[in-house]
């Protein structure tokens, strides 16, 4: 049996991605179809033993060591990995040149990974074997790691957008401001959503925040715009004025003598 170490940049994903991935239950859009005949069983140090082939989602601890083995019917040479935010499945380059029946990996820091994202699913298929996973940290904060920190930053900038395009003259250029500003915040706000795990990465339903941030920047342009000042009559200076002609006092009568 031929084995090739990946970098450590990569054992993560190898480890959940690929000969781990080949007894994972496929959950997409809640189906729990096992395909292939294989077998996969996660250990943590806190969340103890959970048998993959059966689950659709893994509940891990921020500060536990897991472990991770799986097992196909025949040998295995590649693994395709992919993604899922908003919806939709983002994939990976394909990680091949190894032959393996059984393979694991252990002594996984979650930790080390937890920091990129609190929420990731991942969906993987082998030569024989599909199955994707639903991975959660449940004891970590939705905004201490990189995906949730960017997601509530640009839904900050986002809603920052729309109120400047609000406040200003409606015109075409500050819809399509508030349009962008709209779609930005609204991605944001999907993607924090997402990390707390009231949006499942899976589902379109990622879609409707930016979607309704769009329609909102556009409609709300020009909403609170200040009403433009009265302008003031100007006063018509002295030396263009006519004189004021000032009657003379009547003169005093003379009485006879």
């Amino acid at each position: 049996m031929t084995v090739v170490r990946a970098r450590p940049a990569v054992r993560f994903m190898t480890a959940l991605g690929g000969a781990t991935f080949l007894g994972l239950s496929s959950a997409v859009l809640a189906s729990a179809d096992i395909n292939g005949g294989c077998h996969a069983q996660a250990v943590g140090s806190r969340s103890g033993s959970v048998d993959l082939t059966n689950a659709s989602a893994l509940h891990l601890d921020q500060d536990e060591v897991l472990a991770i083995h799986g097992s196909a019917p025949q040998d295995q040479t590649s693994v395709q990995v992919t993604v899922y935010l908003f919806g939709f499945g983002i994939p990976l380059p394909q990680v091949g040149g190894f032959k393996e029946q059984y393979d694991g990996q252990n002594g996984i820091k979650v930790s080390d990974y937890s920091r990129y994202a609190r929420v990731l699913v991942m969906s993987a298929t082998t030569n024989t074997c599909t199955g994707t996973l639903l991975v959660a940290v449940d004891n970590q904060s939705p905004v201490r790691n990189a995906a949730g920190a960017t997601g509530a930053i640009l839904g900050l900038l986002g809603l920052l957008g729309i109120w400047k395009a609000a406040r200003g003259k409606g015109r075409i250029g500050s819809r399509i401001a508030g349009g962008l500003s709209g779609l930005i915040g609204g991605a944001g706000i999907s993607l924090l959503l997402q990390q707390m795990l009231w949006i499942d990465p899976r589902n379109i339903a990622g879609l409707a925040p930016p979607i309704a941030g769009l329609v909102l920047g556009v409609i709300l342009a020009g909403a609170i715009r200040r009403a433009p000042k009265p302008a003031q009559l100007e006063e018509q200076p002295i030396a263009d004025q006519p004189p004021e002609v000032t009657p003379a006092p009547p003169e005093p009568m003379e009485s006879p003598a």
